[in-house]
């Protein structure tokens, strides 16, 4: 299971590659629009601001093997509580 933490045009082509693929795969996003975008591509959308603990809990829960970080360029704090909950679970980050 994949998820790619998204809310930016460059997520829905990475998850209309995924649904091409037949890959499985969640998108967590923090904005109302964000949700709207990846609502086009997936049911399984997360609306929430994750801290590196929620994204650990959600990696384990839901045995995501990869994260895909497709967010904004100047989300910086996303970003790197993404690399340490993916390091903290032993998991790649792309």
């Amino acid at each position: 299971m994949i998820l790619v933490l998204g809310g930016t045009s460059d997520s829905i082509e990475i998850c209309n590659l995924l649904n091409k693929h037949n890959l499985s795969y969640f998108v967590s996003v923090t904005t109302v629009y964000g949700e709207e975008l990846a609502r086009r591509c997936t049911d399984k959308v997360l609306l929430k601001k994750l801290t590196i603990e929620d994204m650990v809990d959600f990696i384990k829960e839901n045995k995501i093997d990869k994260v895909i970080d497709a967010t904004h360029p100047y989300a910086v704090e996303v970003s790197t509580n993404a690399i340490k909950a993916c390091e903290l679970s032993n998991i790649k980050y792309i």
